[in-house]
Formats: C-alpha cells, sequence, structure tokens
C-alpha cells in the first residue's frame, strides 16, 4: 500500500506538493484564526487592518506612509482587500489566501527541481519547502513572506525553461518574467534589485542558439524594470541610496527587538565614520550575520527571545541536516547551471545582503525563507549522490571475486 502511494505521488510530483503544502497550511491557519483571531504578530496583525480600511472605504485619511506601504505591499494586500470586500474582514480569508501562495511557492521548487532531476529526487525538495515548520508557518498568517518566495520560485522556473527555448516561446518567457519581477516590486525592492541581477546572470548559461534576443531581453529587464519603481536604470539610485548605511540598519533593526545581534545605536552615530569606518565595520559583522541568517538559533541557546525564536530552536536540528545534504549538493551543480544559475545567484545575494542588515534574530530567521527553496534543491541533489554513491558501493561490492 505505501509503495503504491508513493509510486502515486512520484508519478505527480507538482500536484502532490501542491495539496500537501495546502493542507497544512490551510489547517494551521485555521487554528490560528480558532485560536488567536487570525493573527499572531503584529505585523500580519497590520497588514490586515489596512486591507480592511481598504475594503471599508476607509483609506481616504490615511497619511503618506500608509498608502505607500499598502502600495508597496500589493501583490499582498490587494487580493485581501477584495476577499474582504467579499466576505467581510474574517482574517481566515486572508490567511488562505497566503497558504495558498506558500503551497504554490513549494510546488514551483518541485518543478524547478523536476528541470535537474527526476521526479523521486524533486519530490523532496518540494517536500522539504511544504512540510519545513518555519514555511508552513509563515505562509499561514498574514505577511508578504509566501508571496516573495513564490516570485522568487516563478522567476527561476521561467529563466530555467527560458534558458533552453528560442523563437516566441523565449519571447513569451521573457515578457512572463518581467511581469514577476515587476509583482516582486510591489512587496520588497532590495529583493527585486536582486532578481533582475540574477535574471540577467542567469541568463548567459542558456543555450547557444538564440544566445543574441535571451541576454538582449534578459539586459532590458535589468536596466527597465526598476524604472518602474523609480529605483533608476539598473536599479543604481536605489543601490546607490542603499550603499554606506548597513551597519544603520543594523541597528536601527536591533533597537526595539526583543532577540537583537547586533548593537542597538542611534544611525547617526552609525554612519559617523566614513567610508573605509563603516566598510571595515561591515567586514567584521559579517560573519556574525552569516552565522545570524544560516545558523542561529542554535538548539542550546538560552536567553530571552519571542515564543516563535524559542520554537525556532527546535527546528534548527532538521534545517542543520537540510544544510548538510545542500553542502553535498553543492559539488553536484556543475553542468546543471541552465537552471540552477538564477536560484543560486538570487539566494546567495540574499543570504549576504541579510547577513550585512539584519540587526534582529526573530526577523532574520523569517527572512531566511527567501532561500529555503534553493537549499531544499541543493539538499535533494546532494540525498541522490549520496544514494547513487550507496548503490555503487553496494554494486561493486556484489561484483566483487569471493
Amino acid at each position: 500500500m505505501a509503495a503504491r502511494v508513493f509510486r502515486a505521488m512520484e508519478s505527480h510530483p507538482v500536484r502532490t506538493v501542491f495539496a500537501v503544502a495546502l493542507a497544512v497550511r490551510a489547517a494551521l491557519a485555521v487554528l490560528v484564526y480558532a485560536f488567536s483571531g487570525g493573527s499572531l504578530f503584529l505585523d500580519d496583525e497590520s497588514y490586515s487592518r489596512l486591507a480592511e480600511q481598504a475594503a471599508n472605504g476607509q483609506n481616504a485619511g490615511w497619511d503618506a506612509y500608509l498608502d505607500f506601504l499598502y502600495e508597496r505591499t500589493g501583490i499582498l494586500l490587494w487580493p485581501i482587500t477584495g476577499i474582504y470586500e467579499v466576505i467581510g474582514p474574517v482574517e481566515l480569508g486572508g490567511q488562505l489566501y497566503v497558504a495558498l501562495l506558500g503551497a504554490l511557492a513549494a510546488a514551483l521548487i518541485v518543478r524547478l527541481a523536476l528541470e535537474v532531476v527526476d521526479a523521486r529526487w524533486a519530490l523532496l525538495a518540494g517536500l522539504i519547502v511544504a512540510l519545513l515548520p518555519s514555511q508552513v508557518l509563515w505562509s499561514s498568517v498574514i505577511m508578504k513572506d509566501a508571496a516573495v518566495w513564490a516570485l522568487l520560485a516563478g522567476i527561476a522556473v521561467t529563466v530555467a525553461v527560458a534558458n533552453r527555448s528560442t523563437g516566441w516561446r523565449l519571447a513569451l518567457l521573457g515578457a512572463l518574467t518581467a511581469l514577476l519581477c515587476i509583482a516582486l516590486g510591489y512587496l520588497r525592492l532590495h529583493t527585486l534589485e536582486v532578481a533582475v541581477v540574477a535574471v540577467a546572470t542567469a541568463s548567459v548559461f542558456g543555450i547557444r542558439e538564440a544566445r543574441v534576443p535571451r541576454l538582449a531581453g534578459a539586459a532590458a529587464i535589468l536596466l527597465l524594470v526598476p524604472l518602474v519603481f523609480s529605483m533608476g536604470v539598473a536599479g543604481g539610485t536605489f543601490v546607490a541610496g542603499q550603499s554606506g548605511a548597513l551597519q544603520e540598519q543594523r541597528s536601527n533593526n536591533a533597537e526595539l527587538a526583543e532577540t537583537p545581534v547586533a548593537p542597538p545605536g542611534d544611525g547617526e552615530e552609525a554612519l559617523a565614520g566614513d567610508g573605509e569606518e563603516a566598510l571595515a565595520a561591515d567586514i567584521s559583522y559579517l560573519p556574525t550575520g552569516l552565522a545570524v541568517m544560516a545558523l542561529r538559533p542554535f538548539p542550546w541557546e538560552s536567553g530571552s527571545g519571542s515564543e516563535g525564536v524559542k520554537l525556532a530552536r527546535g527546528e534548527s536540528v532538521l534545517w542543520y541536516i537540510v544544510l548538510a545534504f545542500a553542502l553535498v549538493g553543492l559539488t553536484t551543480i556543475r553542468g546543471r547551471m541552465r537552471a540552477l544559475a538564477f536560484p543560486l545567484a538570487a539566494g546567495g545575494a540574499i543570504f549576504v545582503i541579510y547577513a550585512l542588515t539584519e540587526g534582529n534574530l526573530g526577523t532574520a530567521f523569517r527572512h531566511r525563507g527567501e532561500f529555503v527553496g534553493i537549499v531544499a534543491l541543493l539538499a535533494a541533489l546532494g540525498a541522490k549522490r549520496l544514494w547513487d554513491a550507496r548503490g555503487k558501493r553496494r554494486r561493486a561490492g556484489e561484483a566483487a571475486p569471493a
């Protein structure tokens, strides 16, 4: 019976992972709604309130910041506003929309994995994303993270397929990639900037046929999409505005945090030194930031912190196992860069950026979700390599003379 179920799952890995991911997220969403009214954190409560006010026409009195926040979180809030207009301000409706996005993100990781491995290992990659507790939690409440994951995974799939396509199919995939990047801009601008650079980088690894139109299309996405959000050509204005302020961002993030990982302080003091001092401070903090993003909270950590961070310590053991397999998987990427270039470039850049800017352990743990998909895919590749090596050793032992 179990073998039959597994064969059925293996025959339809994308649908299987989508169904599993949606089921667990919907179940948790119902529990959160039943016992906490649909909100667990300040952010998800605030987002729901904005959507409720917009649905009831109460947004006329918003200040400039709230107008900006609503627009720049549109991919999350516009649909939830529509849901609230239909069924009323029932947070479960918004939660289920987010759950749908989380399930879509997991399914898209399976689709991406199918570009480089067979269904069994693609299924494993998708199930890691579908069942990792933090991924389930952040996509069962009204937060924008699941939407970011889904869009990044969608771009990864379109770029991977475009890298082996020509003609009209390539043109359509290029247009879809541009639209997905624009949608990402209505969630997180720094992730958009990473994405458009990663699209241009990944296009280099495509097939030789149609190389010129593919590179031209990727360059157009890099140069023009950021202009939609007044970020400058290729995001140059946005990047220039962010540079030199990393220490300030870390300090501000740590200021009121329950779990600070960077010294809290005045942003002006953080920028008081010259450029060389700021660079030295960033370099000295980088190892700490990388450990925060990749490894913390450690299972043995003690001290105060939110309940979410305390629960995250339990997930860390499972996460370390996934990371170990992912490190093995990194040794197998040669020959697979046509599909893996975008997620590797985007995931790596996001990892380093957050390592340099996060000053709060709880927020860092949540933002880790942006590169969980590529880690899960690498873990599946690592598991496949170890499984294949085990099979070779067994066959060699059977063939050895007695």
